[in-house]
């Protein structure tokens, strides 16, 4: 998880995944901030839970979005812009939807966040 290098630890040791970058909202919005300015992008996210009890899973009532496309001649920071507000939208309505209503009573709701990174010279 290239990612992860450029995070405060503070961060990195909230994700429930060593393998992959799972956070809890607040989280992930600053991790997807520090790593916007890394160069990284926000292509796609996928809903986690973590049951009270502390083991973890996939919601299933929140799966996350699809993995968002570059337009044809699309400048890199259009791209970075339009990725973040459409993470920015499907999370923070998941989050809401979530918290008016939890799958699973005492569960929280994780982000597992997907990311590009603009290639040299692009």
């Amino acid at each position: 998880m290239e990612e992860s290098e450029f995070l405060p630890e503070r961060i990195v040791q909230l994700s429930l995944s060593e393998d992959e970058l799972v956070l809890p909202w607040d989280a992930a919005v600053e991790a997807i901030d520090i790593l916007e300015k890394e160069g990284f992008l926000i292509l796609c996210w996928e809903g986690w839970l973590r049951y009270a009890d502390g083991a973890v899973g996939h919601s299933l009532s929140h799966q996350g979005s699809r993995e968002i496309r570059r337009h044809p001649e699309e400048p890199w920071a259009d791209f970075s812009k339009r990725a973040k507000q459409s993470f920015t939208k499907s999370a923070s309505e998941s989050l809401q939807k979530f918290t008016a209503k939890p799958e699973n009573p005492g569960a929280q709701l994780y982000f597992c966040l997907v990311f590009s990174r603009e290639a040299p010279n692009a």
